[in-house]
This record gives structure tokens, sequence and C-alpha cells, in this order.
């Protein structure tokens, strides 16, 4: 029996959460191009606005996970900018 589009957004949507959000974005096969799709109308969103949507929240996760971690805090903290850094 086919699966309702509610169905089938429900499963792209399941995937979508365990792949995480730039994982998709790296392998854009037919199947993410239509999950994002559905992320798009999910969201009300435009493709590109819901591409920026998922790369800013995995920029968010990942700065979680430095400042969470005291060693990589301080490891951050001591890096100097690319213009400043010696040879």
């Amino acid at each position: 029996m086919p699966l309702s589009q509610a169905e089938r957004d429900r499963k792209r949507l399941e995937k979508l959460k365990q792949a995480g959000g730039r994982n998709v974005l790296l392998r854009l096969r037919r199947e993410e191009t239509a999950a994002l799709d559905f992320l798009s109308r999910y969201h009300g969103l435009g493709k590109g606005e819901m591409v920026a949507k998922l790369i800013t929240e995995e920029n968010r996760r990942i700065s979680a996970l430095i400042m969470s971690d005291p060693e990589a805090r301080a490891r951050f903290a001591r890096t100097p900018p690319p213009d400043q850094k010696q040879n």
C-alpha cells in the first residue's frame, strides 16, 4: 500500500533528524532534495532560506559543544585570529 504524503514527510523528517542538518547539505541526493522540499514546506521557507537555517543550527550546535568542553574552550580562546598568527 502506498504511503500518504504525511507519512512520507514524517519518515523524511525522522531521517533528517538522525543524519543532522549539515550532513544532508553535503550529500544532496534525490532523497535529501525531497526532504529539503518537505522542510521548506514545513517551515514556510524557500529552499535557500531552509539551507541557511540548517547551516545556522549546525554552527550553533558546534559552538555549544566547544563552549561546553573546558579544554576545547581554552584552546579556542588561545587561538589568535588568522591575520595575527605568527610563522
